[in-house]
């Protein structure tokens, strides 16, 4: 009789395992049932403790069985193939380890490659760690081909020299930390990279510009489009050949947004084919003509100040009170003209007239010397850079009532009297 050597834990431990802690005689399962190591070839028969001859059972039934082999070779088919399934798991968890690791050694491979080609660009400096970081994350954003693209765009764009012909610091700064607006602008819809190229336009030109009202108001036209049925090649067609070189026209925030507004409700009335003029403004429109030129005077004041200090008519007060008065002179000017039957065709209000009758050229009148013609001459035309955007007015139906409406709230933001 051969000598019995008793089931290791371990194995026992992964026979359970296996037939999922289940008898395989008559189905019960633990922990309602005390589990035992079956034999499937009897020990006393020559059977072993080798894995593929070890069954679960319970209790009662491995007792019942005593030194009996099993006929039914099912349960031995079964174990095969469950042993079987397992060995391909572990070969599959075995396969995909080694594939993250080669993922890992990829990843690693595509951010060195990236990070070489910025040193290639920037000559005598080099990447820091923050910026290996920063690479580091765009590899797992954007794919390769559109980041080399992306640094290409941004040296061609950025990239500076100085004097001796070296790249100079601020340049390389400012071409890597490009990068990442570039991927994320590539990645967008043409319409939205043709829009977003507006934007930068009106943030370059404007004194003033709200990214957040610009974006809902080139949106609403966008949409206004699609709705009467153009689709995506035409809008991009319009963007590129009307939107864009009107607003390189456009000279402030007011004008832009009125522009812009008033296109989108002419398409919203194109079903009906009314073409209302846009001629009245309504009152949230002059209150921001009056924000917008309180903002820009309050650009200019500082210039006009300085270059005043040397005039003998100069005073902080004459300053205010000839710009309010310059101001008042040209709104009126303007609602006259345009208003006026017998003055249809006369000539536009001036803005230079505006300068000199509101009392502002006795304020920078030249004394006999070089150094105050030259000044009172940039005097005038940082006031020219004041009213200059506003000759848009010229063109529309400005009413005394609209001109006195902007006055009143220039003056409760901060202006002079208006009254």
């Amino acid at each position: 009789m051969a000598n019995r050597k008793s089931v290791s834990k371990k194995v026992r431990f992964e026979v359970f395992k296996r037939d999922k802690f289940i008898c395989q005689y008559c189905g019960r399962h633990a922990p309602n049932i005390i589990l035992e190591i079956d034999h499937i070839e009897p020990v006393s028969k020559g059977g072993t403790n080798d894995i593929l001859n070890l069954i679960t059972s319970c209790k009662e039934c491995n007792r019942g069985k005593t030194n009996v082999q099993l006929d039914d070779e099912s349960a031995l088919a079964k174990q095969k193939k469950q042993l079987e399934e397992l060995q391909e798991r572990r070969e599959q968890i075995e396969l995909l380890l080694q594939w993250r690791k080669s993922l890992s050694t990829l990843e690693n491979d595509t951010v060195n490659l990236v990070v070489d080609y910025i040193n290639s660009k920037i000559e005598d400096f080099s990447l820091n760690e923050v910026g290996m970081r920063g690479i580091e994350k765009l590899t797992k954003r954007f794919d390769l081909p559109d980041i080399l693209e992306a640094i290409d765009i941004s040296r061609v764009k950025y990239l500076q020299y100085d004097s001796d012909n070296k790249l100079t610091k601020d340049s390389v700064e400012q071409f890597i930390s490009k990068i990442g607006g570039i991927l994320v602008l590539k990645n967008k819809p043409e319409i939205d990279q043709e829009l977003a190229y507006v934007k930068g336009i009106c943030r370059n030109r404007f004194n003033y510009w709200d990214n957040k009202v610009g974006s809902i108001i080139l949106s609403n036209y966008v949409s206004a489009l699609r709705e009467y049925g153009w689709d995506e090649e035409r809008i991009l067609d319009d963007i590129r050949t009307e939107v864009k070189p009107k607003t390189l026209e456009c000279k402030n925030w007011t004008q832009w947004r009125k522009l812009v507004e008033g296109w989108t409700a002419d398409i919203q009335k194109w079903e009906t084919q009314e073409y209302a003029e846009l001629g009245s403004y309504d009152i949230s429109e002059l209150k921001e003509i009056a924000q917008d030129l309180l903002r820009t005077k309050s650009h200019i004041l500082p210039a006009l100040k300085h270059t005043g200090s040397v005039f003998e008519n100069y005073t902080p007060e004459s300053l205010e009170q000839g710009l309010t008065h310059s101001l008042i002179h040209y709104l009126t000017s303007v609602t006259e003209t345009d208003n006026s039957d017998e003055n249809q065709n006369s000539s536009k209000p001036s803005i230079m007239s505006s300068f000199w009758k509101s009392g502002l050229g006795e304020v920078f009148k030249p004394i006999n010397s070089h150094l105050t013609y030259y000044l009172a001459e940039a005097a005038l035309e940082l006031y020219r850079l004041w009213l200059e955007s506003y000759e848009i007015f010229l063109d529309d139906q400005l009413t005394p009532e609209n001109a006195q409406i902007i006055l009143n709230e220039f003056a409760e933001l901060g202006g002079e009297n208006t009254g």
